[in-house]
């Protein structure tokens, strides 16, 4: 025979077991819809959020494509230089890679991938923003000033040239045209 109660069956005890356990099945049930109700808002304004952060970065692309155009447009070669050297700088804080949480894979390999960040930088070359001996960090005309640049491909910084060129490990983005005038 089964367990399961009958009008004839039930005693009052019983009766009230079941209505307590209902009672306890509505309280979880409200829980678990105000926490969805919750974790919906907050994706919501998540979203809002990076849409918010997406637009904010097109317009940053924006102004470096503006300042390519003045780099076309100027006059100077020191002038062409700079205004495309802080295009890219703008382009390579602005990239979907230098934005993206730190928990992501690097590079968008897959994890325990090799990547060229776990490499280390040939001789002459290095990860992050040169600085002075004393360490207080250089303006960006004064990095370019000294021959210093940036790589978008493997993010070293370097002063390449014609007879010492950067061979980037990434092959999806390669440095500036090493020939140009110096």
């Amino acid at each position: 025979m089964s367990d399961r109660h009958t009008a004839d069956t039930i005693t009052d005890d019983a009766l009230d077991q079941l209505y307590a356990e209902l009672g306890q099945l509505y309280k979880e049930n409200a829980a678990a819809v105000t926490a969805l109700a919750d974790m919906a808002r907050k994706r919501n304004e998540q979203m809002d959020r990076a849409d918010r952060a997406e637009a904010a970065l097109a317009r940053v692309r924006g102004l470096a494509d503006r300042l390519d155009e003045f780099a076309e447009n100027a006059l100077k070669t020191s002038d062409r230089q700079l205004y495309t050297a802080i295009a890219n700088d703008i382009r390579n804080h602005a990239t979907p890679a230098a934005t993206q949480a730190t928990d992501d894979a690097c590079c968008g390999k897959p994890e325990g991938a090799l990547c060229v960040h776990d490499v280390t930088p040939p001789i002459g070359e290095q990860r992050e923003r040169p600085t002075p001996p004393d360490g207080t960090p250089y303006r960006y005309h004064e990095i370019t000033a000294e021959g210093w640049e940036h790589c978008d491909g493997c993010g070293l910084w370097g002063q390449w040239t014609v007879a010492n060129p950067h061979e980037c490990a990434n092959d999806r983005v390669q440095p500036a045209d090493q020939t140009k005038e110096q």
